[in-house]
């Protein structure tokens, strides 16, 4: 916080960041009777949106690009801790920050972009796959030494 900000002014924290769906966002802050939070996405995706005293959870499975606004206001101007989490549920992306600031009033101005996991083979997909090629290559050999044994005669 800048020595010229008053305790008044709003504190505005900007997120911007990526995650892999399915996957969530939550934002949790010392308790208050004060939060107001709103969610839009540029397609019209689905999602899930659960306000809370003392957390926001954002949930997605859409990949998309969402604007979040959380405003977190205090009866007092004083130290709070604050969580931004932003995880995928299959565990391959995880964003994690921490913070203390002094204020009254936090505002939360999320850009969310989510994108789908990359897709891995499964060991059966690629044993059936070796074995197509295997299959091939032997049907390939057994008719380049039929033709040989054509043209031989």
């Amino acid at each position: 916080m800048s020595a010229a900000q008053s305790e008044s002014e709003p504190v505005i924290i900007p997120v911007r960041v990526t995650l892999l769906v399915p996957g969530s966002l939550t934002v949790v802050f010392p308790w208050t009777d004060n939060v107001t939070a709103s969610a839009s996405s540029a397609k019209h995706s689905d999602y899930t949106f659960l306000t809370r005293q003392n957390y926001v959870v954002f949930t997605t499975n859409a990949s998309d690009t969402f604007k979040i606004k959380i405003v977190v206001s205090y009866p007092a101007f004083k130290l709070y801790e604050f969580t931004v989490r932003a995880y995928s549920h299959n565990a391959l992306s995880d964003y994690l920050v921490t913070f203390t600031l002094n204020c009254s009033v936090i505002v939360f101005d999320i850009d969310l972009t989510t994108a789908p996991a990359p897709r891995y083979s499964t060991a059966e997909e690629i044993a059936e796959a070796q074995s197509r090629y295997v299959a091939g290559l032997l049907e390939s050999l057994a008719n380049f030494k039929a033709e040989a044994t054509l043209r031989a005669y």
